[in-house]
Order: structure tokens, then sequence, then C-alpha cells
């Protein structure tokens, strides 16, 4: 294998909003942190260690090349240390011995703000407005951690020269992160508790049983496979987004596939991103939300940015893919 499969635990320090939807006043924060929101965050804190924070072009640099060379798993929180086979294990809303609304009672708050005119130092009309968060410690006392997977190359040497030249301190660039939203109020501060690398005999991640990675070869590059396998017929949930109908970016000659044997929400993921030509908003990818359901036996080539898609390219009409969420 190419790839080392590395443990990622952080503590949250502060409030953590990931920007999800707006509900009437309310700004809702995704239960999760996307593997994006990962690679956005240690993509500014490596240029701004490099002294490189006034350059725009810098951040569109180390951001491919972290892509090149890294694959990001989703954080989801937990309130526990280590079980008892000494794991961390995350905390799924749709666990068995979780429901939904218990989960948001120990993990969720909010905060009221509004804005103000400029002149009178007043508030603004209808700009009253309250922001959802995780909190950094449960409504129990527990403090919450942050728990998921990430995949680095093996040989970062092996990288071109100025991917490696980008990503060398990455592991010193995990120890100060940023998450999410709200960063200028001092929200989404981690502390880096464990960065621990498997060994080559172990393939389980962090999602728990049924779960395992391999690696497979696929012209010039070699890809993470995230697989689950179904045991004693018990049901299975998707921790990450998954692609619902088939996606090519532009100047791509790579067409990623939509995933089958899944049930579940959908919703588009489209955002601004930094190109050659400046901010632009990307094309949507239309995406299966984490917690959907897995009917079988399920394989999928694991994105830079953690999201799934389809081992078998072009195999699902994207119309039959939206009918069937």
């Amino acid at each position: 294998m190419t790839w080392t499969h590395y443990r990622l635990v952080f503590q949250l320090k502060s409030p953590l909003h990931i920007g999800w939807r707006k509900v009437g006043n309310l700004m809702q924060t995704r239960r999760y942190v996307p593997g994006k929101v990962l690679w956005g965050a240690l993509t500014a804190r490596i240029v701004q260690m490099a002294g490189w924070g006034s350059d725009s072009n810098a951040y569109r640099q180390v951001g491919e090349a972290l892509k090149q060379c890294f694959r990001f798993g989703y954080l989801w929180p937990a309130q526990g240390q280590k079980n008892n086979s000494g794991q961390w294990s995350p905390h799924f809303p749709w666990q068995k011995e979780s429901k939904a609304y218990y989960w948001d009672y120990l993990y969720l708050n909010g905060m009221a703000r509004t804005a103000l005119t400029a002149s009178e130092r007043i508030a603004s009309e209808g700009m009253l407005h309250q922001i959802e968060y995780i909190m950094p410690f449960t409504r129990e006392g527990a403090p919450v951690y942050l728990i998921g997977d990430l995949w680095v190359r093996e040989n970062l040497e092996e990288c071109s020269n100025d991917a490696f030249r980008y990503v060398q301190n990455w592991e010193e660039a995990l120890n100060s992160l940023q998450l999410g939203g709200e960063r200028g109020y001092g929200w989404g501060r981690v502390c880096l508790i464990c960065l621990e690398p498997d060994d080559k005999s172990t393939t389980t991640i962090t999602w728990g049983d049924g779960w395992k990675w391999t690696s497979e070869k696929a012209g010039s590059d070699e890809h993470v496979i995230l697989e689950w396998k179904e045991k004693n017929r018990d049901e299975g949930y998707l921790p990450v987004h998954a692609l619902a109908a088939d996606f090519s970016a532009p100047n791509e000659e790579e067409k990623e596939g939509a995933v089958s044997e899944i049930e579940g929400l959908i919703e588009p993921w489209v955002g601004w991103e930094y190109t050659s030509k400046g901010f632009q908003v990307s094309r949507a990818r239309i995406l299966y939300q984490p917690g959907a359901k897995l009917r079988s036996n399920f394989q999928g080539i694991l994105h830079p940015w953690g999201y799934l898609y389809s081992l078998n390219k072009g195999s699902i009409h994207p119309i039959s893919a939206l009918k069937r969420g």
C-alpha cells in the first residue's frame, strides 16, 4: 500500500459552527466536520506557517498539493475516551443507544447575535439571528472530542517537488488548527490529542465494525477504497457524503460515478472555490447526506475531500439516482 492510515483525535476548545442551512433566523450547524473543512483549515495553517498569508496563489498551490498527497475523512463528535479495545469511537446520531434528539441535547447549543449599524451603533432591522454550535463540553459536563481518519502517502518525497515542499510540515500544522465559521470570535479552536498511525496489518477505521479500508491501483494513481460488509443483517449507515449523481469537473479526465445500494436524503454541494482565475462558484455535486442507509455490501473511492464515489463509473444515470433519494 502507498498510503498510511492515521486515527485523528482533536479536543474541542471552543464552540464549533460548521455552516449548513438557515431556518427562520436560526443558522444551523452540521453535526460533523466534512473532510473539505479539514482540508481547508490545514491549507490555511500551512500557508500561514510559511509566511505566505498575503499570497492568494499560495493557498491554491498548497490546497492542490494536499489533494494530491492526502485523503481527509470526516470528524465526528465523541464524549468519551478510548473504548475497551483501546480505540476512540465517534458518537453517531443513529446509534441504537442514542436518539437524534438526545444527540442534539448532548452536543448542541445556540447563541443570539445581531448586526449593528456603523453610524448609530444600534441593531440593524431584521438582522437578529441565532447561531447553532457544537459545544466544547456536553450538557453532562464531558469534554467533546472530534474523531476521524486521515490517509497520507507513505513517501511524500515521491510527490511532485512543489507538493512535497508545501506539505512536509503537515504534522506541525495539525497542532494549531481552527475549524469552521465565526473564527474571528475564537470559535473552532481544537487541540490535537492523537495522531496515531496504524501498522500494515490493520485495515479498520474509526467508523466501527464492518468498515475496512484498502487501496487499488487505477492508471497512474492508487485510490483509497472504503468497504462495508453486511454483518448479521445489521443495518449500515454512511458517516460521510456519497455521490448520488455522476459528476465530472471541467478539464478532468476521470468521471466520478454515482454510488449504488444507498437509501437516504440528498443535497447539493456547492460553494466558492479559488482557482487560477480567482474565486468562482463550483459546479454542484449531488450527494447523499451522512446517515444514509446501506442496503448491501458497499465499496467506494475516497475523494480527497472525504466523500465517496463509485468504483463503476457512469453506472447510474443522474435522474434515476435523484428519484431513488
